[in-house]
């Protein structure tokens, strides 16, 4: 369940959602509205669009978001053919921050951001027992600077939480990198530049350039991704492109245990920008394993909604 997570978060760094607002963004307000297009948009009567060059982050911007994901799963586990043991699991994540854009070098690439999380947390439901944990980044603002291929982690003077000569500590250090990583990553603006795309048209995106490794390595022997523009809308104002999104993995997560998820959805971007402003994923995922005297069969749904509000001060 862990990896099943894992990897579609990881796949919001394709769209450049650096933070997310969600449930309440996805609501809609006319009853017969579609539940995966964000408050606040229209129809726009164009069948292409051109994304131009010199687009991306400038000092100033701010992104406030918010995201959440569930996955809800149903396992049985059998001994020689007969079922001995039934239980139901449901796991939430959910957060919402603010993202500041300090600096951006010459070639347009982010290099200091400040970042307040104002939540952060996880609630697992395991046959009616709930357990919930919040993280140590709530109500804390950092300062994240570029070093090499990494990040400098650092709180804020504007945190009242910290005192002189404090340092951030490992765990605190890793999700604000991962939040910086995904604030950063180019891999949707790097395939948008430039081109030109009539309703139906896919955008080439690797998926292991996505996941940063083989995904050979991580076990996910078939994979389809495909991102298909749709058309246009205005979104809060703002000129917004709508992409049709299928996410499907199968693969070995373990010695004799395979999984598999078909996830499809809706994703848009700002034009402008080339960063992604929402994007909702739904579907089934299925585990199954086992040996000759004990399997274990596990059927869920995963379900992943995000929205960004950016601001540009122009």
């Amino acid at each position: 369940m862990r990896k099943t997570l894992a990897l579609t978060l990881l796949v919001l760094g394709l769209v450049g959602l650096p933070g997310l607002v969600v449930a309440q963004s996805f609501e809609p307000d006319d009853p017969d509205q579609d539940d995966t297009t964000p408050n606040g948009s229209a129809e726009v009567d164009e069948d292409s669009v051109t994304f131009e060059e010199g687009a991306g982050p400038a000092k100033g911007d701010r992104i406030d978001a918010e995201h959440g994901t569930t996955f809800k799963e149903s396992t049985s586990l059998s001994m020689d053919g007969a079922v001995v043991h039934e239980s139901e699991t449901e796991q939430t994540e959910s957060g919402r921050n603010t993202i500041e854009v300090l600096e951006v070098d010459d070639e347009g690439e982010i290099t200091a951001l400040r970042i307040s999380v104002h939540e952060n947390k996880t609630r697992n439901v395991d046959d009616g027992r709930a357990q919930e944990a919040e993280s140590n980044t709530v109500g804390r603002t950092y300062h994240v600077t570029r070093d090499g291929d990494g990040w400098d982690v650092a709180y804020c003077e504007s945190d009242d939480q910290a005192e002189e000569g404090d340092r951030v500590p490992r765990g605190e250090v890793r999700e604000m990198s991962d939040m910086a990583d995904g604030s950063t990553d180019n891999n949707l603006r790097d395939a948008l530049t430039g081109n030109t795309f009539d309703v139906g048209d896919d955008v080439e995106l690797d998926i292991e350039e996505i996941l940063g490794q083989d995904a050979d390595e991580m076990g996910l022997a078939d994979r389809e991704f495909n991102v298909t523009f749709a058309g246009l809308s205005q979104v809060n104002g703002r000129r917004t492109a709508k992409f049709d999104v299928v996410m499907n993995m199968s693969g070995e997560i373990g010695p004799g245990m395979t999984m598999s998820m078909e996830t499809s959805g809706e994703m848009f971007v700002d034009v402008e920008l080339m960063v992604g402003v929402s994007i909702k994923l739904e579907g089934p995922v299925r585990i199954k394993g086992g040996d000759e005297h004990m399997q274990i069969d596990g059927t869920g749904t995963f379900e992943m909604t995000a929205n960004s509000e950016i601001t540009r001060n122009d």
